[in-house]
């Protein structure tokens, strides 16, 4: 039994409590990385949300203007299988650290270590730096 709520398997995440598509979001997209990253990922979720002024639902689950691609990649169609796989054997002490990095951002409980980005890549793991990227607007690394 986790003390941090999970989601539901198969269950629609557009129904979900905000605070845990946050934490989802969050754990699916930087599940293996230091605690710094998952703030970093939570950070930019809340800076999206405040800067749009909506919750983090439509920031989260925005529609890119690709059809199938969502704000953040773990949402897109063609993920689904990796999401529903990694969903079913949750690391409890990883789910745990994405709640405090979501939770730690939307309450403004932890300092922002993205200084503010709307936008994260892993360049050294990506062939091609994406489409929106801009060195020169680069705020933390």
């Amino acid at each position: 039994m986790s003390l941090f709520p999970m989601p539901e398997p198969g269950s629609d995440p557009a129904r979900w409590p905000e605070i845990l598509l946050g934490v989802t979001t969050v754990f699916l997209e930087a599940q293996h990385e230091s605690v710094d990253v998952k703030q970093g990922v939570a950070w930019v979720i809340q800076t999206r949300a405040d800067y749009r002024q909506t919750g983090l639902l439509r920031a989260i689950l925005s529609p890119d203007v690709r059809p199938g691609y969502f704000a953040f990649q773990c949402w897109d169609d063609g993920y689904w299988a990796q999401r529903r796989a990694r969903l079913s054997g949750i690391d409890q002490a990883q789910w745990a650290l994405s709640w405090d990095a979501m939770v730690g951002a939307h309450f403004r409980r932890i300092v922002d270590p993205t200084f503010g980005a709307t936008h994260y890549a892993d360049l050294a793991r990506a062939k091609t730096p994406p489409p929106w990227y801009r060195e020169a607007l680069v705020t933390a690394e």
